[in-house]
């Protein structure tokens, strides 16, 4: 996967073990707010801790570890740092 540090991609194709600083959230209205009130919000830092880019993910937000449907996933846009 070749990104420039600058472009938004998925929670999901975010490397393991690397982080990604929240840009946007985008989605079914519902999910975008369940993800609200669990702490993913713009400019917030997620470390991804299991997965692949398909599928589920196991991602770290304030110190604790969360996983997320696909769905979920997909709704979370990030830059890499």
């Amino acid at each position: 996967m070749a990104t420039s540090k600058d472009e938004l991609i998925l929670s999901c194709q975010i490397p393991k073990n690397k982080t990604g600083i929240i840009k946007r959230l985008s989605g079914p209205a519902e999910l975008v707010q369940r993800l609200r009130e669990l702490g993913f919000k713009e400019d917030k830092v997620v470390k991804k801790t299991i997965g692949n880019e398909e599928g589920c993910i196991v991602v770290n937000l304030d110190g604790a570890k969360i996983a997320l449907n696909e769905q979920a996933a997909h709704c979370i846009l990030v830059k890499l740092l």
